[in-house]
């Protein structure tokens, strides 16, 4: 018995030091640096940024790493903003939430459509970045009620992804009962995750288990799922219990935009897809009640604009704005070679577009002038980036 208990600790120790070496390895390798470094922390809408800190993540394409600050309300901090320079700005205030196409953490700041908007419309306007990477409608929804100068806002965009569906189907962030949404369900976040997330080990292993399982069942293997599987662990149980017990499971919610393009949608996706209408309606009518606009803008892809059309339709016509019309020759050249979020180029198009559409629809003045300059600089300035 002795023996079984001296061979028992030796094998402890050995994956203990394993454990620590494997750590240390990975530390200076630096390969999950991203992932490691891009903290959470426990809120209504699940998780969101922690305050007054400092992140930074590769370049999807050059490899460098890029700065991302975070202000005392927890947004991506391009003017060196505190909530009291919001609450005394003169001007008005936009307000952009949505997911990782509009936090834009994988390029420099001087270039997410956020900052470039905001460079074109001052002073007169302050735009704010208000996404949050992997956030579904109900989360942004959540982060606008929580912003504090809310009632301040004269104009929200909501950025619209193909995932959005999916998000609030998985989220299970609120009840809905009599047709309309119900009270917001308090999420109780697993701790053990958040010590989970900061080790380097934890990535590997999910990373193996990951391709391995892809390698089985002859799929692809996309690298930027890998932060989500650690994500979506902080999904309070009685909702993920929620997920695994109705039709779809989690792992098969991606075939909820598909099965409501189709011609014969199931009834749990059209339920679905009506949950999310209630939801945008019941988000646009807080707005307007504050006294603002409330904009979806449609990214570009093609799926996103299909399914935009048929979740929105008439009901959300005259609130939606498609940025697919202002990218004629196709996405494809305005995202990333090693993913599918949108490039510098593809942000100082949004920006372009979104400054047309503003003037187009009387919102503020025609910025012409201004919008040519802008836009010889930041092109000569993305040259520059990919030429070093």
């Amino acid at each position: 018995m002795k023996l079984l208990y001296y061979n028992l600790l030796v094998f402890i120790i050995s994956m203990l030091l394993a454990t620590v070496a494997a750590e240390i390895y990975l530390r200076a390798d630096g390969r999950y640096a991203d992932l490691v470094n891009e903290n959470l922390v426990p809120s209504r809408a699940i998780w969101d940024r922690p305050a007054n800190t400092i992140q930074h993540r590769k370049h999807s394409d050059l490899g460098y790493k890029v700065e991302i600050k975070f202000n005392e309300f927890q947004i991506r901090n391009h003017h060196g903003l505190t909530l009291n320079d919001v609450e005394e700005y003169q001007g008005k205030l936009i307000a952009a939430f949505g997911d990782s196409f509009t936090e834009n953490r994988r390029i420099e700041d001087r270039f997410t459509f956020t900052t470039l908007l905001n460079n074109i419309l001052k002073p007169d306007f302050m735009v704010l970045n208000m996404g949050v990477d992997s956030y579904g409608l109900d989360q942004s929804y959540i982060k606008y009620l929580d912003f504090k100068a809310r009632k301040q806002l004269d104009h929200v965009f909501y950025i619209f992804y193909k995932n959005d569906l999916r998000n609030i189907y998985e989220n299970q962030l609120f009840d809905f009962s009599d047709g309309k949404v119900g009270n917001l369900v308090q999420p109780s976040t697993n701790h053990y995750i958040s010590y989970i997330r900061k080790n380097h080990v934890s990535y590997l292993l999910i990373d193996s288990y990951a391709r391995l399982k892809a390698r089985v069942a002859e799929e692809t293997y996309n690298s930027e799922k890998l932060n989500k599987r650690i994500v979506e662990k902080f999904s309070p149980e009685n909702q993920r219990k929620k997920a695994r017990d109705s039709r779809f499971r989690d792992e098969y919610g991606g075939s909820m935009a598909k099965d409501l393009l189709s011609e014969t949608p199931t009834e749990h996706t059209l339920e679905w897809a009506n949950r999310f209408r209630l939801l945008l309606d019941a988000w646009r009518n807080e707005v307007e009640t504050n006294g603002a606009r409330f904009t979806i803008i449609v990214v570009p892809n093609q799926l996103s604009t299909d399914l935009a059309e048929v979740l929105f339709g008439e009901q959300f016509k005259a609130h939606t704005f498609y940025l697919a019309d202002y990218f004629p020759e196709g996405y494809s050249d305005f995202r990333f070679v090693t993913d599918a979020h949108w490039n510098e180029k593809g942000n100082l198009r949004a920006a372009q577009a979104i400054a047309q559409w503003g003037a187009d629809q009387k919102l503020w003045p025609d910025k012409k002038s201004v919008l040519d300059s802008l836009t010889e600089q930041t092109e000569a300035a993305i040259e520059r980036l990919y030429q070093q």
